[in-house]
């Protein structure tokens, strides 16, 4: 382990190694060890048959001589190897002690059956003789094979019937496949008739079940000439006995005569007929046999597009109590019914009911679904179903699905409802009933009101109480705060302070500037007002003296204004 590099952890871990070649060793154990080693083996080998058509059925007659009543029968079917030995979980179980526990190896491959002994302690015999561990021998029918030491032996029957059948029926197809190609080579004319009438094939469907060939030849009367209509039924061909006249499934095939007048048929879609939405596309055929026309071997079998995946429709407005049983009861008209999935419902018997009101119903054949879709419409415990192909795929290729309207379901009359009834008088209890309601409803705004004013409220008290338990988580997680925070809030207190002590000194220096200028102006006015007093009163005293010195007085002169004009300015 150490030279090829593998790597062991635990014993319950794989190991992985740490080359190429490690690693190959450690996926062989590692499969080895989850016991998956033997189909990785027998995977690699190139001559076991892994087609289960050509692999036969294996019967192993386990016989005790003397002891007729531990006989036992097996048969190997469903796969490709088969394990013999004492665990349970082989295919054929044998407890004897000299008996391994994975014993030896019955292998189907391309040449036939073979025996492989897995390395066991006491050996495996075919025919009475030892076999070698590990080599494949190869058995016919009626060869025995025994285990170890024990006296029962098994003997090998081979049973070819069912490769034969297979091997018969691919014989058969392959002829078919001549003798198709031998034929479109002799006949190039009739081989370019069915490929010009394949073209010209349309389907047509969500028709009325009382739709005649009439109806679609008035219908398609301005696209072309429309050499047939087919409508598909239990009938044993065109013609024949029994064969339907009208659209007993919903659906008809029609041929034109060319391609140009089926691609312009496609067109159609959406018209009604006889009130119903008709749905037109190109039909696919498949040729088998030699294109009769009869309904034996070599009939034409015209599909829908996509037939292999249009087996399911959906089904809605289904009642909550409808069962499976109902359904495919509802459904057998169409035709064979294979299987009815309720989503949402739990159980898979016929009593389980729609729990969500839809359904998808999966038919035999794609016709049987087409016949499903038109019955659209159709009540089912009171209800009108509307059914559709469930696979989007199958609409048609000019435009999607057109969906048929439902009609709802009128109520049914009662015998007096054409008669003249007399209007019924209204009695005391009406008219107190009808007070009521009216007091209901003018009372009706007012608790619209208070239910909202109540809501407010108690929104309201929730988002103070949210935030009042924000605070508390915060405080909680948060008991006790750092010296950082400390001192940041220390340095926001000290700067508000200061903000506030300079805004105070800020309106002491305004109030002082402000009784300074105050004191200025009080000054001012006293000043002048003395000086205007003391002009006054040397001029009277200049008029004394003069009066005194003239005998005469002189003419009295006009009196002066005694205070002079105050000066403009501030006060």
């Amino acid at each position: 382990d150490a030279f090829w590099g593998i790597t062991i952890a635990t014993p319950s871990i794989p190991s992985f190694g740490q080359n190429q070649l490690g690693r190959g060793l450690a996926a062989v154990r590692l499969d080895a060890r989850l016991g998956r080693d033997q189909d990785q083996w027998l995977a690699g080998l190139t001559f076991v048959e892994h087609d289960e058509n050509l692999r036969p059925l294996i019967h192993l007659l386990e016989e005790k001589p003397g002891a007729p009543e531990h006989n036992h029968r097996y048969e190997l079917d469903g796969k490709a190897s088969f394990t013999l030995g004492k665990l349970e979980e082989n295919d054929v179980p044998a407890r004897h002690p000299s008996v391994s526990r994975k014993h030896a190896l019955i292998v189907l491959t391309k040449q036939g059956v073979i025996v492989i002994d897995l390395q066991s302690k006491a050996g495996t015999k075919v025919n009475d003789k030892q076999i070698p561990a590990f080599v494949t021998v190869k058995v016919e029918d009626g060869d025995t094979i025994a285990l170890g030491a024990s006296t029962r032996y098994y003997t090998v029957k081979v049973d070819y019937d069912r490769v034969m059948k297979h091997l018969e029926s691919t014989a058969r197809d392959l002829h078919r496949e001549v003798g198709l190609i031998q034929s479109e080579v002799a006949n190039p004319s009739e081989t370019a008739a069915r490929q010009i009438r394949a073209v010209s094939t349309i389907f047509v469907g969500n028709l009325d079940f009382t739709t005649t060939e009439r109806d679609l030849r008035e219908l398609f009367e301005n696209v072309g000439n429309l050499v047939e209509v087919r409508f598909p039924g239990d009938g044993k061909g065109k013609g024949g006995k029994g064969a339907p006249t009208s659209a007993v499934r919903g659906i008809a095939f029609c041929v034109f005569d060319s391609a140009m007048a089926a691609q312009k048929a496609i067109n159609k879609t959406g018209e009604e007929v006889l009130g119903r939405k008709i749905k037109v596309n190109m039909a696919e055929q498949a040729d088998k046999g030699k294109g009769n026309k009869g309904g034996g071997k070599g009939a034409i079998e015209e599909r829908r597009p996509n037939s292999g995946t249009d087996k399911e429709v959906f089904v809605g407005n289904l009642s909550f109590d409808v069962t499976r049983a109902e359904i495919r009861q509802f459904f057998e008209p169409a035709g064979h019914v294979v299987e009815i999935r309720l989503p949402g419902s739990v159980g898979k018997s016929e009593e389980t009911a729609a729990a969500k009101g839809i359904a998808f119903v999966v038919f035999q054949e794609p016709l049987q679904a087409d016949a499903a879709v038109a019955l659209t419409g159709s009540e089912l415990k009171g209800r009108a179903l509307n059914i559709r192909l469930s696979d989007p795929r199958s609409a048609p290729m000019n435009g999607p699905a057109v969906l048929v309207p439902v009609p709802k379901p009128r109520r049914a009359r009662s015998e007096s409802a054409g008669r003249d009834e007399p209007p019924r008088k209204s009695s005391r209890w009406d008219k107190s009933d009808r007070r009521d309601r009216d007091r209901d409803r003018d009372r009706e705004p007012k608790r619209e009101r208070e239910k909202e004013v109540k809501v407010d409220r108690d929104r309201e008290r929730d988002r103070d109480r949210d935030r009042e338990r924000g605070r508390d988580r915060d405080r909680a997680a948060r008991p006790d705060r750092d010296r950082g925070d400390r001192d940041r809030d220390r340095d926001k207190d000290r700067r508000r302070r200061d903000r506030e002590d300079s805004k105070e000194r800020e309106a002491r220096e305004e109030d002082r500037r402000r009784r300074e200028k105050r004191g200025r102006l009080e000054e001012e006015r006293l000043r002048r007002r003395l000086e205007d007093q003391s002009s006054t009163e040397a001029d009277s005293s200049e008029d004394e003296e003069s009066s005194s010195e003239d005998s005469e007085p002189p003419a009295r002169e006009p009196q002066r204004r005694r205070f002079t004009e105050k000066p403009q300015g501030k006060r």
